[in-house]
């Protein structure tokens, strides 16, 4: 597996999905990792295209969709994730909260 596979735009998955039938369906890290770089780098700026394309996938869509969904939401941010996907979450302004204080120390550490 090769970085420059994720970004090319010679290497299309149609639909998307069947990202899981190309690199594998079972929770290896070897079948998970390609394939959420491959989601993660297709839909780099819309988290939810992103996480539903690793569920639709089958197999072990819970672990793709995790990862996926932590790869495209470190470069979206809080804001381009779905407000719908966080305030269904059970203690969802606990989890606003350690987002923002994360935010802050990220900033923290761009600046020493």
């Amino acid at each position: 597996m090769q970085a420059g596979q994720f970004t090319s735009p010679d290497i299309v998955i149609e639909p998307a999905w069947k990202v899981s039938l190309v690199y594998g369906m079972p929770c290896a890290i070897y079948h998970q990792l390609p394939a959420a770089y491959y989601l993660a780098s297709r839909f780099r700026e819309d988290y939810e295209s992103a996480v539903l394309h690793a569920i639709n996938g089958g197999g072990q869509n819970m672990s793709r969709a995790l990862l996926t969904g932590a790869l495209v939401g470190a470069q979206v941010g809080l804001e381009g994730i779905p407000r719908r996907f966080i305030a269904g979450l059970r203690d969802a302004q606990r989890y606003l909260v350690l987002a923002a204080e994360l935010e802050q120390w990220a900033v923290r550490q761009e600046t020493l």
